[in-house]
Protein backbone atom coordinates (compact mmCIF):
# COMPACT_ATOMS: atom_id res chain seq x y z
CA UNK A 1 0.00 0.00 0.00
CA UNK A 2 1.53 3.76 -0.96
CA UNK A 3 1.44 5.43 1.94
CA UNK A 4 0.80 9.06 1.98
CA UNK A 5 3.32 11.76 4.65
CA UNK A 6 2.71 14.89 5.44
CA UNK A 7 6.99 16.22 5.76
CA UNK A 8 6.77 19.14 8.17
CA UNK A 9 9.58 22.04 6.75
CA UNK A 10 10.66 25.17 7.73
CA UNK A 11 8.98 26.67 4.38
CA UNK A 12 6.58 23.68 3.23
CA UNK A 13 4.52 20.87 3.33
CA UNK A 14 4.91 17.87 1.01
CA UNK A 15 1.37 15.60 1.03
CA UNK A 16 1.44 12.45 -0.75
CA UNK A 17 -1.71 10.85 -1.07
CA UNK A 18 -2.35 7.03 -0.11
CA UNK A 19 -4.77 4.62 -1.09
CA UNK A 20 -6.51 4.20 2.45
CA UNK A 21 -5.90 7.76 3.45
CA UNK A 22 -3.52 9.80 4.76
CA UNK A 23 -0.98 8.29 6.77
CA UNK A 24 1.03 10.73 7.95
CA UNK A 25 4.80 10.18 9.26
CA UNK A 26 7.68 12.09 10.71
CA UNK A 27 10.21 12.64 8.33
CA UNK A 28 11.43 16.52 8.35
CA UNK A 29 12.53 17.92 5.03
CA UNK A 30 14.43 21.45 5.12
CA UNK A 31 16.70 23.55 4.06
CA UNK A 32 17.83 23.46 -0.06
CA UNK A 33 17.43 19.85 -0.33
CA UNK A 34 14.17 19.92 0.93
CA UNK A 35 13.20 22.37 -1.38
CA UNK A 36 14.28 21.24 -4.73
CA UNK A 37 13.30 17.71 -3.69
CA UNK A 38 9.72 17.87 -2.28
CA UNK A 39 8.14 20.65 -3.71
CA UNK A 40 4.07 20.92 -3.36
CA UNK A 41 2.78 20.41 -6.48
CA UNK A 42 -0.73 22.14 -6.34
CA UNK A 43 -1.84 20.80 -9.33
CA UNK A 44 -1.48 16.86 -8.92
CA UNK A 45 -4.26 14.51 -7.94
CA UNK A 46 -4.28 11.26 -7.22
CA UNK A 47 -7.26 9.00 -6.03
CA UNK A 48 -8.18 7.76 -2.42
CA UNK A 49 -10.09 4.64 -3.28
CA UNK A 50 -13.02 3.39 -1.65
CA UNK A 51 -15.55 0.37 -1.85
CA UNK A 52 -18.20 3.29 -3.43
CA UNK A 53 -15.27 4.56 -6.19
CA UNK A 54 -12.98 7.26 -5.34
CA UNK A 55 -12.33 10.45 -3.93
CA UNK A 56 -9.83 12.94 -5.87
CA UNK A 57 -7.82 14.49 -3.44
CA UNK A 58 -5.49 17.56 -4.49
CA UNK A 59 -2.13 17.50 -2.54
CA UNK A 60 -3.02 21.53 -1.60
CA UNK A 61 -6.38 20.35 -0.42
CA UNK A 62 -4.70 19.53 3.17
CA UNK A 63 -2.94 22.50 3.49
CA UNK A 64 -5.97 24.16 2.59
CA UNK A 65 -7.89 22.08 5.05
CA UNK A 66 -5.45 22.93 8.10
CA UNK A 67 -5.29 26.87 7.03
CA UNK A 68 -9.63 26.88 7.09
CA UNK A 69 -8.57 24.97 10.68
CA UNK A 70 -6.70 27.38 11.72
CA UNK A 71 -8.64 30.75 10.38
CA UNK A 72 -11.44 29.57 12.42
CA UNK A 73 -9.47 29.70 15.96
CA UNK A 74 -11.36 31.91 17.57
CA UNK A 75 -14.78 30.29 17.13
CA UNK A 76 -13.87 26.52 18.52
CA UNK A 77 -11.11 27.45 20.83
CA UNK A 78 -14.44 29.43 22.43
CA UNK A 79 -16.17 26.49 23.44
CA UNK A 80 -13.16 24.93 24.94
CA UNK A 81 -12.84 28.03 27.16
CA UNK A 82 -16.23 27.37 28.23
CA UNK A 83 -15.46 23.81 29.12
CA UNK A 84 -12.35 25.10 31.43
CA UNK A 85 -14.40 27.69 33.12
CA UNK A 86 -14.20 25.05 35.81
CA UNK A 87 -11.49 23.91 35.12
CA UNK A 88 -9.37 21.67 37.80
CA UNK A 89 -6.28 20.53 38.05
CA UNK A 90 -6.78 16.78 36.95
CA UNK A 91 -9.13 18.04 33.41
CA UNK A 92 -7.21 17.57 30.28
CA UNK A 93 -7.81 19.32 26.50
CA UNK A 94 -6.91 17.85 23.47
CA UNK A 95 -7.28 18.51 19.74
CA UNK A 96 -6.12 16.25 16.93
CA UNK A 97 -5.99 15.95 13.22
CA UNK A 98 -7.95 12.93 11.66
CA UNK A 99 -9.40 11.46 8.57
CA UNK A 100 -11.29 8.47 10.11
CA UNK A 101 -14.24 8.53 7.90
CA UNK A 102 -11.64 8.46 4.72
CA UNK A 103 -13.18 10.74 2.63
CA UNK A 104 -10.08 13.05 2.05
CA UNK A 105 -11.68 15.60 4.10
CA UNK A 106 -9.51 16.35 7.13
CA UNK A 107 -11.74 16.29 10.77
CA UNK A 108 -10.63 18.18 13.60
CA UNK A 109 -11.63 16.54 17.23
CA UNK A 110 -11.35 19.21 20.22
CA UNK A 111 -11.70 17.00 22.80
CA UNK A 112 -11.44 17.14 26.70
CA UNK A 113 -11.48 15.03 30.09
CA UNK A 114 -13.45 16.58 33.01
CA UNK A 115 -13.06 15.88 36.66
CA UNK A 116 -12.27 12.02 37.68
CA UNK A 117 -13.28 10.90 34.09
CA UNK A 118 -16.70 11.21 34.79
CA UNK A 119 -17.54 12.75 31.09
CA UNK A 120 -15.58 13.40 28.28
CA UNK A 121 -16.94 16.22 25.97
CA UNK A 122 -15.81 16.08 22.44
CA UNK A 123 -17.35 17.51 19.02
CA UNK A 124 -15.67 17.08 15.87
CA UNK A 125 -15.37 19.50 12.89
CA UNK A 126 -15.02 19.10 9.25
CA UNK A 127 -14.75 21.20 6.25
CA UNK A 128 -17.65 21.07 4.08
CA UNK A 129 -17.91 19.82 0.23
CA UNK A 130 -16.65 22.86 -0.95
CA UNK A 131 -14.03 22.86 1.47
CA UNK A 132 -15.06 27.02 2.15
CA UNK A 133 -16.84 26.46 5.56
CA UNK A 134 -16.40 24.20 8.11
CA UNK A 135 -19.09 21.64 9.64
CA UNK A 136 -19.95 20.09 12.76
CA UNK A 137 -20.78 16.36 12.63
CA UNK A 138 -23.52 16.38 15.03
CA UNK A 139 -24.78 13.19 17.20
CA UNK A 140 -27.36 11.60 16.00
CA UNK A 141 -29.14 11.91 19.44
CA UNK A 142 -28.19 15.30 20.23
CA UNK A 143 -28.44 18.49 18.54
CA UNK A 144 -25.79 20.50 19.54
CA UNK A 145 -22.81 18.92 17.77
CA UNK A 146 -21.23 17.20 21.21
CA UNK A 147 -20.71 13.86 22.19
CA UNK A 148 -20.41 12.93 25.46
CA UNK A 149 -20.14 9.54 25.26
CA UNK A 150 -16.84 7.97 23.83
CA UNK A 151 -13.42 8.64 25.86
CA UNK A 152 -11.69 10.43 22.67
CA UNK A 153 -8.93 11.59 25.48
CA UNK A 154 -7.92 8.66 26.82
CA UNK A 155 -6.96 6.44 23.87
CA UNK A 156 -4.18 7.08 21.17
CA UNK A 157 -4.68 3.79 18.89
CA UNK A 158 -7.98 2.76 18.12
CA UNK A 159 -9.47 -0.46 16.56
CA UNK A 160 -10.29 -0.09 13.28
CA UNK A 161 -12.93 -2.05 11.40
CA UNK A 162 -14.84 -1.97 7.98
CA UNK A 163 -18.76 -2.70 6.03
CA UNK A 164 -20.06 -1.74 3.34
CA UNK A 165 -17.21 1.12 2.37
CA UNK A 166 -17.90 2.56 6.02
CA UNK A 167 -15.12 2.51 9.26
CA UNK A 168 -15.90 2.16 12.35
CA UNK A 169 -13.93 2.60 15.65
CA UNK A 170 -14.34 1.09 19.10
CA UNK A 171 -14.45 3.59 21.32
CA UNK A 172 -15.18 2.79 25.38
CA UNK A 173 -16.74 5.27 27.70
CA UNK A 174 -15.33 4.80 31.67
CA UNK A 175 -18.57 6.29 33.94
CA UNK A 176 -17.95 6.47 37.68
CA UNK A 177 -20.93 7.56 39.21
CA UNK A 178 -20.25 8.29 43.18
CA UNK A 179 -17.77 6.59 45.51
CA UNK A 180 -19.10 3.07 44.82
CA UNK A 181 -20.42 2.55 41.51
CA UNK A 182 -18.24 2.31 38.07
CA UNK A 183 -20.13 1.56 34.60
CA UNK A 184 -18.01 0.93 31.71
CA UNK A 185 -19.04 0.40 28.42
CA UNK A 186 -18.18 -0.41 24.83
CA UNK A 187 -19.15 1.65 21.16
CA UNK A 188 -18.89 1.27 17.92
CA UNK A 189 -18.35 4.79 15.84
CA UNK A 190 -18.59 5.54 12.73
CA UNK A 191 -18.04 8.99 11.37
CA UNK A 192 -20.14 9.05 7.56
CA UNK A 193 -21.76 12.57 8.06
CA UNK A 194 -22.32 12.54 11.76
CA UNK A 195 -21.71 11.20 14.79
CA UNK A 196 -23.10 7.34 15.11
CA UNK A 197 -22.67 5.03 17.63
CA UNK A 198 -24.28 1.65 18.88
CA UNK A 199 -23.77 0.04 22.11
CA UNK A 200 -21.69 -2.89 21.94
CA UNK A 201 -21.69 -4.15 25.49
CA UNK A 202 -20.02 -3.50 29.29
CA UNK A 203 -20.03 -4.00 32.65
CA UNK A 204 -21.30 -2.42 35.98
CA UNK A 205 -19.25 -2.36 38.88
CA UNK A 206 -20.92 -1.82 42.63
CA UNK A 207 -18.32 -1.86 45.54
CA UNK A 208 -20.78 -3.89 48.45
CA UNK A 209 -18.27 -3.96 51.46
CA UNK A 210 -15.57 -1.45 51.92
CA UNK A 211 -12.30 -2.05 53.51
CA UNK A 212 -11.59 1.10 55.64
CA UNK A 213 -8.39 -0.70 56.95
CA UNK A 214 -6.41 -0.97 53.55
CA UNK A 215 -8.81 1.53 51.85
CA UNK A 216 -9.69 -1.02 49.16
CA UNK A 217 -12.94 -2.29 47.85
CA UNK A 218 -13.31 -5.70 49.78
CA UNK A 219 -16.34 -7.28 47.85
CA UNK A 220 -18.11 -5.70 44.49
CA UNK A 221 -20.47 -6.65 42.70
CA UNK A 222 -20.32 -7.24 38.93
CA UNK A 223 -23.47 -7.01 36.40
CA UNK A 224 -22.26 -7.98 32.60
CA UNK A 225 -24.39 -6.66 29.99
CA UNK A 226 -24.85 -6.75 26.48
CA UNK A 227 -25.64 -4.55 23.44
CA UNK A 228 -29.62 -4.90 24.04
CA UNK A 229 -28.34 -4.47 28.07
CA UNK A 230 -29.25 -8.04 29.11
CA UNK A 231 -27.21 -9.43 31.79
CA UNK A 232 -24.91 -11.57 30.42
CA UNK A 233 -23.55 -14.69 33.03
CA UNK A 234 -19.66 -13.80 32.64
CA UNK A 235 -17.05 -11.80 31.09
CA UNK A 236 -16.42 -15.10 28.84
CA UNK A 237 -19.76 -14.22 27.33
CA UNK A 238 -18.90 -10.39 27.28
CA UNK A 239 -16.07 -11.35 25.26
CA UNK A 240 -18.15 -13.58 22.96
CA UNK A 241 -20.82 -10.89 22.46
CA UNK A 242 -17.82 -8.35 21.49
CA UNK A 243 -16.17 -10.66 19.34
CA UNK A 244 -19.40 -11.67 17.37
CA UNK A 245 -20.31 -8.03 17.20
CA UNK A 246 -17.11 -7.50 14.72
CA UNK A 247 -17.79 -11.17 13.04
CA UNK A 248 -19.59 -9.40 10.26
CA UNK A 249 -16.97 -6.53 9.57
CA UNK A 250 -13.36 -6.52 7.61
CA UNK A 251 -10.56 -5.76 10.20
CA UNK A 252 -8.58 -3.03 9.67
CA UNK A 253 -5.22 -1.26 10.79
CA UNK A 254 -5.34 0.21 13.88
CA UNK A 255 -5.44 3.87 13.60
CA UNK A 256 -3.03 6.22 16.05
CA UNK A 257 -4.38 9.60 16.69
CA UNK A 258 -1.94 12.20 17.67
CA UNK A 259 -3.58 14.15 20.44
CA UNK A 260 -1.69 17.83 20.83
CA UNK A 261 -2.27 20.31 23.37
CA UNK A 262 -4.72 23.49 23.10
CA UNK A 263 -2.19 25.85 21.40
CA UNK A 264 -2.55 29.39 21.31
CA UNK A 265 -3.25 31.72 18.50
CA UNK A 266 -0.27 31.83 16.55
CA UNK A 267 1.22 28.29 17.20
CA UNK A 268 -2.04 27.00 16.23
CA UNK A 269 -1.91 25.84 12.97
CA UNK A 270 2.32 24.41 13.42
CA UNK A 271 0.39 22.03 16.31
CA UNK A 272 -2.31 21.03 13.73
CA UNK A 273 0.41 20.02 11.32
CA UNK A 274 2.03 18.49 13.96
CA UNK A 275 -0.60 16.26 14.86
CA UNK A 276 -1.53 15.46 11.19
CA UNK A 277 1.83 14.25 10.89
CA UNK A 278 1.77 11.82 13.24
CA UNK A 279 -1.74 10.51 12.65
CA UNK A 280 -1.09 7.11 11.23
CA UNK A 281 -3.66 5.02 9.69
CA UNK A 282 -2.00 1.62 10.10
CA UNK A 283 -0.50 1.89 13.42
CA UNK A 284 1.58 -1.68 14.45
CA UNK A 285 0.00 -1.12 18.08
CA UNK A 286 -3.46 -2.66 19.00
CA UNK A 287 -6.03 -0.73 20.50
CA UNK A 288 -7.75 -1.62 23.51
CA UNK A 289 -11.34 -3.00 23.60
CA UNK A 290 -12.47 -3.08 27.21
CA UNK A 291 -10.10 -3.02 29.88
CA UNK A 292 -10.39 -5.78 32.79
CA UNK A 293 -12.87 -5.10 35.25
CA UNK A 294 -10.57 -6.47 38.23
CA UNK A 295 -8.02 -3.68 36.80
CA UNK A 296 -10.16 -0.71 38.94
CA UNK A 297 -10.21 -2.44 42.46
CA UNK A 298 -7.43 -3.81 44.81
CA UNK A 299 -5.76 -7.48 43.69
CA UNK A 300 -7.55 -8.88 47.24
CA UNK A 301 -11.03 -7.79 46.34
CA UNK A 302 -13.58 -10.44 45.72
CA UNK A 303 -16.29 -10.34 43.00
CA UNK A 304 -19.98 -11.23 42.49
CA UNK A 305 -21.70 -11.81 39.36
CA UNK A 306 -24.75 -10.71 39.40
CA UNK A 307 -27.63 -12.20 36.68
CA UNK A 308 -31.19 -11.96 36.31
CA UNK A 309 -31.39 -14.86 38.45
CA UNK A 310 -29.70 -13.64 41.13
CA UNK A 311 -31.61 -10.15 42.16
Amino acid sequence: MKKQSLLAGITLITFMVACAGPNAVSDVVTGDEGIENNALETGKETDKESDEGSVTVDAADYEAQLNLFAEDYDNWISEIKEWQAAENDDDEYKIAVTDLNRNGRLELICTSLQGTGLFCVTFILEPDESQSNLVRLNPLDRNDGVDMRGDFIRHSDFNCYKKDGIYYYALDDYTPSGANVIEECLYAYSFEGCIKRELIGGYHLHIDEFDYDRWCAKTVSVKFYDTDKAFLGSSEELDKVVEDYWADYEKQPCVHVEWVDIPEKTDCLKALKNSLDGYNEESEQNGELLPDYRSFHSETTEYTVRTPNSQ
